[in-house]
């Protein structure tokens, strides 16, 4: 049981954005898709299934704002409350 990934799925999972309703927060991974990354006072642990990530950096994601930057993160992920308190979000389920 469980996710199981290959190097070419994840070299693909990258490539990814996730709405997430579970996280709080948004983190973004592959510096293209962002500006401005920079180191922050602010340090953010957070803990996964995989593990503790350290975070010190954030960038700007285009027509979103401030997000939490880690080259290391499998996927870019979004907070799901974060983006409704920015745009008007529907979904069908």
């Amino acid at each position: 049981m469980g996710a199981h990934f290959n190097l070419l799925q994840i070299d693909e999972i990258k490539k990814w954005i996730l709405l997430d309703i579970q996280s709080t927060l948004t983190i973004i991974c592959n510096p293209n898709k962002v500006h401005n990354i920079q180191d922050t006072n602010e340090v953010l642990d957070l803990h996964t299934n995989g593990g503790m990530i350290h975070l010190t950096k954030k960038c700007e994601l285009p027509l979103f704002g401030k997000a939490w930057f880690n080259p290391k993160s499998i996927t870019k992920i979004i907070s799901m409350s974060e983006m409704v308190n920015k745009y008007h979000v529907t979904f069908d389920s």
